[in-house]
């Protein structure tokens, strides 16, 4: 008599649980990578703003107030700072994304009397 070998019961639920240790790990791992990019991106933001604004001051113009805010706004909770010290200008971004504050600076030196 031959008897026909099946799935045991044990195997099933060892290759569910692995099934599932394995898909919990992936959706971690997306997760992270997404607010990577995220951030990254947030980053990249920061810096458009800031050469924006050093563009405009080193060659004596006043950013327009228009671009500034389409500028901000794709930053989260994004705040500009400009600190003038003679020709030196700092210009300061601040931005939040979750629980976590970034900045960004850039120091430009602008044209006027010495």
């Amino acid at each position: 008599m031959s008897r026909a070998r099946g799935v045991t019961l044990v195997e099933v639920m060892i290759t569910i649980a692995v099934m599932g240790i394995s898909g919990g790990t992936l959706l971690h791992a997306s997760g992270a990578m997404q607010r990577a990019a995220t951030d990254r991106l947030d980053q990249e933001r920061a810096s458009q703003l800031l050469d924006y604004e050093a563009r405009e001051l080193s060659e004596g113009r006043t950013p327009d107030p228009a671009v500034e805010r389409a500028l901000t706004a794709a930053l989260h909770s994004a705040a500009l700072e400009r600190e003038r010290a003679g020709r030196l200008t700092t210009l300061r971004v601040s931005w939040k994304y979750g629980s976590f504050a970034h900045t960004r600076a850039l120091s430009v030196f602008t044209p006027g009397a010495r």
